[in-house]
């Protein structure tokens, strides 16, 4: 398992304090409205994140939910607490986030939660079947999309709904990665800093990965600019905290999305039936 620096940091705020009421959230947050105060307003944009993703779930009660790439568990705490009467699953290849999710995370009495350890490019068929399947800003960690959508949709419930958010390269940056020695100096400060990045130099198309994996993709967005607010404050807490690399990461990751060179996309898929 490859380390990822920030989550060290994470796991020790976890271990000071217990998390806000809304969970403890590991990705961007989405901006509707450009921050009009300090950037500490990060933790609202990032429960807003997580409102947005929840809406293309539409989740009811007697629903059975998966989080894959689940981090410590904030989503799924933040779902288990507005909705009852549904089984909650957080998969994640990271034991330390795992155990700090089953000692914090806490969700409404009528609704089940249990914490899985594996990879999301082999989700367990032992697991049975979702409603809903969720991958908040995780994709770009898997070691194949693809994998993990043909995965995804195996254990998918008929009329079952995927939604994911992912951070994907551009025709522009894969130009960028022509020159193997230049691909390998931009991959290790990516992966110095925020882990493994196994397809940074592919420009993945998700309608037609899904339709390889049997799924049909229903709803997108392109959330670039929703995201970008938050750099600025992960870059600084970054520095402040000594984690370099992290920052050094995410100034690059922030260029580029300023050129248009990586996009943060925001989609749902449903799963095709059969003709």
């Amino acid at each position: 398992m490859t380390p990822i620096p920030y989550i060290d940091i994470m796991l020790g705020q976890l271990e000071a304090a217990p998390p806000p009421p809304d969970g403890l959230h590991v990705h961007y947050g989405y901006w509707d409205t450009p921050p009009a105060g300090p950037v500490a307003e990060v933790y609202t944009a990032q429960c807003f994140m997580v409102e947005r993703m929840l809406t293309e779930l539409r989740v009811e009660s007697g629903h059975q939910v998966l989080d894959v790439g689940c981090g410590v568990g904030g989503t799924l705490q933040a779902l288990g607490n507005r909705v009852e009467g549904i089984r909650l699953t957080g998969l994640n290849y990271d034991t330390r986030q795992l155990d700090a999710a089953r000692r914090v995370v806490r969700v409404h009495a009528h609704n089940s939660l249990s914490w899985v350890v594996a990879d999301a490019c082999a989700i367990p068929d032992s697991l049975g079947s979702f409603d809903r399947i969720l991958a908040l800003e995780s994709p770009e960690h898997f070691a194949s999309r693809l994998a993990f959508l043909k995965g995804a949709a195996k254990v998918l419930a008929p009329d079952g709904l995927l939604a994911l958010s992912d951070i994907v390269s551009m025709s522009g940056l894969l130009e960028l990665g022509r020159d193997p020695s230049e691909a390998k100096r931009l991959r290790a400060i990516i992966e110095a800093g925020c882990g493994p990045w196994p397809e940074l130099w592919q420009a993945p198309d998700y309608q037609e990965l899904g339709k390889q994996a049997g799924l049909e993709m229903v709803a997108w967005e392109d959330a670039t600019v929703a995201t970008m607010p938050s750099y600025p404050f992960f870059i600084e807490h970054a520095r402040v905290d000594q984690l370099h690399a992290l920052a050094d990461a995410l100034q690059l990751l922030e260029s580029w999305s300023q050129a248009r060179l990586v996009r943060y996309e925001i989609m749902s898929f449903r799963r095709k039936q059969p003709t």
